[in-house]
């Protein structure tokens, strides 16, 4: 199940993750006592030194776009989202759909799995969901880390609305036009490009003030090859 109004599901790949895509600077350059810092490209940080090498040698340290792929056929099982709340010591505590929940924490410390809301157990709402978030997660294929012997998938992990809205549109938009066309692979085999791109956006600080400040969103679109093999599919005469 999806969060209400952004859509999307939890599933896990198969496949092992090689590493993850950050927004941000990593915790141990925060200077003070200050939050990790926005960054305008993708940080990558490897599960094995192997990789971290593999990714630098294709992408260099700081690549603003990256040409990906999906594993799956459907846009939920590529990128989950949920609104979670998680601990201080980065325990999670549940995990919801916005509307009830999926996962929580029990009196005994363990976890309970109802990921299609068979209980119907409410998500906390108002002052009982304090601290909680929207999280998305992109797991993608990083076609250079493959060639170079390094096979499994990378996940993005975003908290932003923002992104979490217009990586499902995008997403479920393209999966529907192949099912349209008769393809069964749904998003599989359609290359796509994932970038860093600055927008003004609404905000709210730290004070509950409303305003508009630049920020650097992810973005995904299909690769041209793509686009003009849809426009040539749909071209007069084409098929005949």
């Amino acid at each position: 199940m999806p969060i209400k109004r952004l859509m999307g599901n939890g599933s896990r790949p198969a496949l092992p993750t090689l590493g993850k895509l950050h927004k941000g600077q990593a915790k141990e350059d925060v200077q003070g006592k200050g939050f990790p810092k926005e960054l305008d490209h993708f940080r990558f940080s490897g599960a094995t030194p192997e990789v971290q090498e593999a990714f630098v040698a294709a992408y260099g340290q700081a690549p603003r776009s990256l040409q990906v792929y999906f594993p799956y056929p459907d846009a939920g099982r590529n990128f989950g989202n949920w609104v979670e709340l998680w601990d201080g010591a980065g325990r999670l505590v549940w995990r919801g759909d916005g509307e009830y929940l999926v996962a929580w924490r029990d009196e005994r410390g363990g976890y309970v799995s109802d990921p299609r809301s068979a209980e119907k157990r409410p998500q906390p709402q108002g002052e009982a969901a304090k601290g909680s978030r929207c999280y998305g997660r992109l797991s993608v294929i990083l076609p250079e880390l493959w060639e170079a012997g390094q096979v499994g998938l990378v996940t993005l992990v975003t908290t932003s609305v923002y992104d979490i809205l217009h990586l499902n549109t995008v997403l479920e938009e393209v999966a529907l036009e192949r099912r349209a066309a008769g393809s069964d692979k749904g998003l599989m085999g359609v290359g796509f490009t994932l970038s860093r791109v600055q927008e003004m956006i609404n905000t709210t600080d730290a004070r509950g003030a409303k305003g508009r400040s630049a920020h650097w969103l992810v973005k995904i679109a299909p690769t041209a090859e793509y686009l003009m093999a849809r426009l040539e599919a749909h071209a007069p005469g084409a098929g005949s």
